[in-house]
């Protein structure tokens, strides 16, 4: 969580309410080290939050979804058939978020 929220400042979008991570995981003050552009200078940034990783064959057959958490696996092909075919045809949906892929 300590780089999604770092990202999430990046983007200038507020981080889940009460769940920046605490010292142990970001240093007191960490916000000072970034950019100083008030936010936003990560815009054009994803998140790819796959599911847990297999060694499968490529499906094509998965979701991919800002905001969607609840995924179970997914094939790293599948992984890189979103990244190359989906992520870049689709940027206005998935551009500036964090995307669950997975099924």
């Amino acid at each position: 969580k300590g780089m999604e929220a770092v990202v999430h400042e990046g983007w200038g979008k507020p981080y889940e309410e009460g769940e920046t991570p605490d010292e142990s995981v970001l240093p007191a003050g960490w916000k000072e080290g970034l950019p100083s552009t008030g936010g936003g200078w990560a815009k054009q940034s994803v998140i790819i939050r796959s599911a847990f990783l297999l060694d499968g064959e490529l499906k094509e057959q998965y979701r991919a979804q800002p905001g969607d958490f609840t995924t179970t696996w997914i094939s790293r092909q599948d992984v890189g058939h979103f990244i190359a075919e989906r992520l870049v045809n689709e940027w206005k949906t998935f551009g500036g978020n964090i995307v669950t892929v997975g099924n």
